[in-house]
C-alpha cells in the first residue's frame, strides 16, 4: 500500500476510478486507498507471512532464526534463506492453518477483494511435516476457505512447481491440482 501511495495523489484518485472520493491530507489519502478494493496476484504464501509469526514459530520449533530478519536483503541468497526458514517453520496443520488465516487477514486490511497465492506443497519441508502434497494442499485449501469467509475475501491458488525438479514432480503436481479443482 505504500508504493501505491507514491502513484496516486488525491488528484489522479477520482480521475482513475471514475469517482468522487474526499481525501483531503496525506492520511486520508492513505486511507481511502487502503478501502478501495483491490486483487493480489501472485503472492507467495511462505513470502507473506508476518516477521512476529516466523520469529514465534522458529522459537516453537528450535529453530534458529533466519540470520537477515526483515525485508532489507544485500543478496538473492539472504532472502532465500528467510524464505526458506518460513517453509521450514510451518511444521503444523495449525502453523499453516495461521499463517494462511494471517496474510488473508492481513490482504482483506488493505481493502484485498480477491487473493491469489502462490504456493508449492510439494517441498521437502512439507512432506516432511505435514504429509503428502494433497495433505498439504487440504491443509492450506481448508484454511483459504475459513479465512476468506471471514474477512471477505475470495481466496484462489497458484500451483507452484520447481524448474530444478525432474518434469515427472510438475506432472504429478498439474494431476493433482486438477482433480482437486474437480471437488
Amino acid at each position: 500500500s505504500n508504493t501505491i501511495g507514491l502513484f496516486f495523489t488525491q488528484q489522479t484518485i477520482p480521475a482513475y476510478i471514475g469517482m468522487e472520493i474526499n481525501c483531503e491530507t496525506p492520511s486520508m489519502t492513505q486511507r481511502c486507498l487502503r478501502e478501495l478494493p483491490k486483487a493480489h496476484l501472485h503472492l507467495h504464501l511462505e513470502g507473506a507471512m508476518r516477521l512476529s509469526t516466523l520469529i514465534e514459530l522458529c522459537a516453537k520449533h528450535g529453530m534458529d532464526k533466519p540470520p537477515v530478519i526483515g525485508d532489507k536483503y544485500d543478496d538473492f541468497e539472504q532472502f532465500k534463506c528467510m524464505y526458506l526458514a518460513a517453509v521450514d517453520a510451518l511444521r503444523t496443520k495449525e502453523d499453516l492453518t495461521r499463517v494462511v488465516h494471517e496474510v488473508v487477514e492481513d490482504a482483506a486490511l488493505d481493502g484485498v477483494r480477491w487473493l491469489e497465492l502462490h504456493f508449492y506443497a510439494a517441498f521437502d519441508p512439507y512432506k516432511k511435516h505435514l504429509g503428502p502434497a494433497a495433505e498439504v494442499w487440504a491443509i492450506v485449501r481448508s484454511a483459504a476457505a475459513a479465512a476468506g469467509a471471514s474477512f471477505g475475501v475470495g481466496v484462489g491458488f497458484i500451483a507452484g512447481v520447481e524448474r530444478w525438479l525432474p518434469v515427472e514432480d510438475s506432472v504429478l503436481t498439474a494431476a493433482l491440482v486438477a482433480d482437486l479443482a474437480k471437488l
